[in-house]
């Protein structure tokens, strides 16, 4: 985190990526097939907090596709969090 507490892009992915680290945590069926206490990729970067439309682009450009929701519900939950790994490294060590 910065210094006055505010995350930035590669905070925000990182915390991101921890909601959905486990499987279980994680949906890959679209808004209406989320169980409580899951989150698909986008949902998980736009619970992170403030600087999620920085991260919702970073991730976008990782993946090569605007529609983060139709990616992740078409990629396994590896392929998700690799992509979230990319998108962090892209970003350097903050």
């Amino acid at each position: 985190l910065s210094m006055d507490g505010d995350m930035n892009t590669r905070d925000v992915l990182i915390a991101a990526r921890g909601l959905i680290a486990r499987e279980e945590d994680w949906s890959s069926l679209g808004p209406r097939g989320v169980r409580q206490g899951q989150r698909c990729a986008a949902i998980a970067i736009n619970d992170c907090g403030f600087a999620g439309d920085g991260a919702l682009r970073v991730f976008a450009e990782t993946i090569g596709s605007d529609s983060i929701g139709e990616w992740n519900d078409t990629h396994s939950h590896a392929d998700v969090l690799a992509a979230f790994d990319r998108a962090i490294a892209s970003l350097g060590n903050g």
